[in-house]
């Protein structure tokens, strides 16, 4: 084979190469729903997870955005409109570095326009430690009503437990991060305070 074969060969194999890149990355992009698709599809049992970290809403949009989250309704008047208020996201989607003592914690949450959490429920987390700090209900149940303008304080505003440290700072950490990251970016455009 000529010098000059070989650098067309090789000018030929880098170009599919690139197209095949490219061909990927919109892939991957499309799949991550940054292009408004919907990341979740809402079955009965996204629906039921929803429901039990906002109560009371009529309606969810499914899971959208550059940091994806679900859009929450509530029926006004005579029940014929219903109104945006709030939004429900999962921790990983938003704080994707923040992890506890082994792995990520995943929690999905849920948010009034105002910045407060109407509940949260955990979803998956591989600690040690978790049977008897974040799996509990009286852990849980602390966040209800809690502002994320909050400090989320250890040993102050959350509630800790020994020989979890990590964990529960962890967890606090990403529920209170991850709402004021979707506070930032949805808020201002949902007419949020």
């Amino acid at each position: 084979m000529q010098p000059a074969e070989k650098s067309n060969d090789a000018s030929l194999a880098m170009r599919w190469a690139r197209a095949i890149l490219a061909l990927a990355t919109v892939m991957l992009i499309r799949s991550a729903g940054a292009d408004g698709s919907a990341l979740e599809p809402l079955d009965d049992a996204a629906i039921a997870r929803l429901e039990s970290v906002f109560p009371g809403a009529s309606h969810f949009a499914a899971r959208t955005g550059d940091l994806p989250h679900f859009r929450v309704f509530k029926r006004v008047g005579d029940g014929d409109s219903e109104e945006l208020v709030g939004f429900a996201y999962y921790t990983t989607d938003i704080e994707k570095l923040e992890k506890g003592y082994k792995a990520p914690i995943n929690f999905l949450v849920g948010m009034t326009l105002g910045g407060e959490i109407t509940g949260i429920k955990l979803i998956q987390h591989d600690e040690p430690y978790g049977y008897f700090s974040i799996e509990t209900e009286l852990f849980q149940e602390q966040f209800y009503g809690k502002s994320i303008l909050d400090r989320f304080r250890i040993g102050r505003d959350i509630d800790a437990i020994s020989s979890a440290t990590m964990t529960i700072s962890s967890t606090s950490r990403s529920i209170r991060n991850s709402g004021r990251r979707i506070a930032r970016q949805y808020l201002a455009e949902s007419g949020g305070s």
